[in-house]
């Protein structure tokens, strides 16, 4: 078994640990080193001492950008209840803007035409498409990437549209202007834009979701015991691991490392070797840019400001423009009212030596005037500070590729990397796009076997166009019944199984033409997405350990044998061949289709097994299987149908290749319609086939 370490316990490594669980096909060891006594790093949800009311005491929201996967795996993955944020309220001056006619109201047509003219530049300048896949290396290209935020804001011919530019964005920058990047801040300029971004929070706090994320990986968790030195092992082969523990130094061995530690805590570390040493100072000095926030959490007898403030946050234009979070718009405070004030930048620099009772004076003192008066509800005030926590430029001046970021030392240290959000945008989001690609580069330099296809082949699914957009480009289930009438015989209602239904909305498909249809999928994210009512149908399973009985379904509609590994074929084909009653329909991508089909929708993507149709069809005789024995009438039909599904026509070279993807199963019995899968199955084909019928009719 191989040995992993993972060296943070925040987000990235515990997102590290259950990807390597979620992906790996094979027992991992995996390690987690935590230097403090709890998990978690910026993700803290805490308690006020006079009354047990909860507060976010370090990051507190999330972003979506539309199908987004860490809101996947939060919602559907780990099923924790999420809860939109919203805000769109600045406290300038004491006023109250709430949209751009509101800026015209209290400042003038040149202030609000101003922002206006600022607002069309930024979605000009980044549509959504390209703010989706920010942090890429084609930006290094873009003139804006030399320029800094603050010459564009400059440009801005308003002094007021300037001073509320800056107040809006200051929060999500955690810098100034003056020290990011044009592009960095057009970015979170258009974070404010739903169209482009959502806020969500997890309800009942940002610790729920360490803990469920906790409970969903399997790994060693080493708690007060900070890594103080990395190298290689005597043997070259493996790495070694220094740390505390118990106040004694303690050394450890393992076959990877992922170093998953806030950006400025990397220097901490002692990098032994030559090579390696200069390695993490050039990465360290590349993404060295801190940013910082302040959080001060103030407890109120009521939450007297009422109806003045809409929705969870307002900005005010105090320490430079400050982001004010309504706790109880996302925790439940009771009676209470909790306020949260983020301070970013410069100003939570500058006031970071404060006490905690000056800077909750300081707090009381930047409320708006108009929302009541604060000092007369206060009961407590709390102070976290997060200094050099995030990124004032994600990725650093020039964008590196991904394999160049997450191995800093690729020579002689190929399996030891780096995961962070200062890498892409200082995000959880970011964290978790990391966790991902590293994990992939890990299994791979492991020689582990993981699930054949990941989150981005269900995002480009046919070229540049996602699953939900495009697999009814794949997929034809008209063409799969009139041929299975044409190869079996058989018509409506028969029940069929559909292996590697992915979100399962081939089922609803199969249901309108009176198929009971049951999907089985392996891959967890493109599964979660599956709609709720046919979330029974859908199953979450391995086609090498399928849960139905002998016989459970008249046919088999396969589309993942492709990306099963190639020593796990035997054992798929014999599940498959095991549940099947009648006959299997080969759905897989195989070496036949025609070259130009493959290039342009990369076909190839993903795939484990890539074989002809002749191989398939050897290998699947040796697994209980034959060959469908087809008339050339019948060869005749099935070239008038031209189907999509399984690879049609069009797909091959060869028109004649179509009659390979029928097989029958060897042996069959006398025809006798199955009415359900085994008692492993959470439903009855009856069930699924009334309830199917019912979302169609509905």
């Amino acid at each position: 078994m191989k040995r992993v370490a993972i060296v943070g316990g925040g987000p990235g490594g515990l997102f590290s640990a259950f990807l390597l669980k979620s992906k790996s096909l094979e027992p991992i060891d995996i390690t987690i080193f935590e230097a403090s006594a709890c998990l978690g790093g910026k993700l803290q949800t805490a308690s006020f001492d006079t009354r047990p009311v909860p507060y976010e005491a370090g990051a507190a929201e999330i972003y979506q950008y539309g199908d987004d996967p860490l809101r996947l795996l939060i919602k559907e993955i780990l099923g924790l209840p999420v809860k939109r944020m919203r805000g769109q309220t600045v406290v300038l001056d004491g006023h109250l803007i709430r949209d751009f006619a509101d800026l015209g109201r209290f400042y003038g047509v040149a202030t609000q035409e101003a922002v206006e003219d600022f607002d069309k530049l930024a979605h000009q300048t980044r549509d959504f498409d390209v703010f989706y896949n920010g942090s890429r290396t084609e930006d290094n290209d873009h003139p804006w990437s030399k320029r800094s935020f603050a010459s564009v804001i400059d440009e801005v011919p308003d002094q007021t549209a300037r001073r509320y530019l800056r107040v809006l964005v200051h929060s999500d920058l955690a810098t100034e202007p003056e020290s990011t990047s044009a592009l960095y801040g057009i970015d979170n300029y258009l974070i404010n834009d739903p169209e482009y971004c959502k806020l969500y929070s997890v309800q009942g706090g940002m610790s729920r979701f360490i803990a469920k994320l906790c409970e969903s990986i399997e790994a060693r968790i080493e708690l007060n015991s900070p890594v103080t030195a990395v190298e290689k092992s005597s043997d070259s082969q493996s790495y070694r691991l220094t740390y505390q523990e118990m106040a004694e130094e303690r050394t450890a061995e393992f076959d990877a490392v992922a170093v998953a530690l806030p950006m400025a805590w990397l220097p901490n570390l002692q990098w032994r070797g030559e090579l390696l040493n200069q390695a993490m100072s050039k990465h360290h000095e590349h993404y060295d840019f801190p940013a910082h926030y302040l959080r001060i959490s103030i407890l109120f007898r009521k939450p007297f400001w009422g109806s003045s403030i809409d929705g969870s946050f307002f900005m005010i234009d105090a320490f430079g423009g400050c982001c004010v979070y309504d706790e109880g718009s996302r925790l439940d405070v009771g009676e209470f009212g909790v306020l949260s004030w983020l301070i970013a930048g410069a100003d939570a620099e500058r006031q970071c030596h404060c006490s905690d009772q000056e800077l909750i004076e300081a707090a009381l003192d930047s409320f708006p005037a108009e929302f009541g008066p604060a000092r007369e509800d206060f009961l407590e005030g709390k102070v976290h500070r997060w200094l050099n926590s995030v990124n004032a430029l994600p990725g650093g001046r020039v964008i590196q590729d991904l394999n160049g970021r997450h191995i800093p030392e690729f020579q002689d240290h190929p399996r030891l990397y780096i995961v962070g959000d200062y890498m892409f945008d200082t995000s959880l989001n970011g964290v978790l796009d990391s966790a991902d690609y590293m994990t992939d580069l890990m299994l791979d330099a492991l020689q582990i076997k993981q699930l054949g296809v990941d989150g981005d082949y269900f995002d480009h699914y046919l070229g540049k166009e996602s699953y939900d957009e495009s697999y009814r480009e794949a997929f034809d289930p008209q063409a799969i019944v009139k041929s299975i009438r044409v190869v079996w015989g058989e018509r409506p209602p028969y029940s069929l199984l559909d292996a590697g239904s992915a979100n399962g909305l081939t089922l609803v498909a199969f249901g309108k033409l009176g198929i009971t249809a049951t999907g089985v999928e392996v891959h967890p994210f493109i599964h979660a997405m599956t709609p709720k009512r046919l979330k029974p149908f859908n199953l979450l399973g391995n086609v090498c350990d399928l849960p139905f009985a002998d016989g459970a379904f008249d046919f088999v509609y396969e589309t993942c044998l492709a990306h099963v590994h190639e020593a796990d074929l035997p054992r798929a084909m014999s599940e498959l061949q095991r549940v099947t009653r009648l006959g299997l329909i080969l759905g897989s991508v195989v070496a036949d289709f025609r070259s130009e089909i493959v290039e342009m929708y990369k076909l190839h993507t993903c795939v484990k097994s890539l074989k002809s149709l002749r191989e398939w069809n050897q290998l699947l005789s040796e697994h209980g299987f034959e060959p469908a024995l087809l008339e050339s009438q019948m060869r005749d039909e099935l070239g008038k149908i031209k189907t999509r599904a399984f690879g049609g026509t069009y797909r091959f070279a060869d028109p004649e290749s179509l009659g390979l993807c029928f097989l029958s199963k060897a042996f069959v019995p006398s025809r006798v319609l199955v009415s359900g899968p085994s008692d492993h199955a959470l439903h009855s084909i009856a069930q699924v086939k009334r309830s199917i019928k019912n979302t169609v009719s509905s």
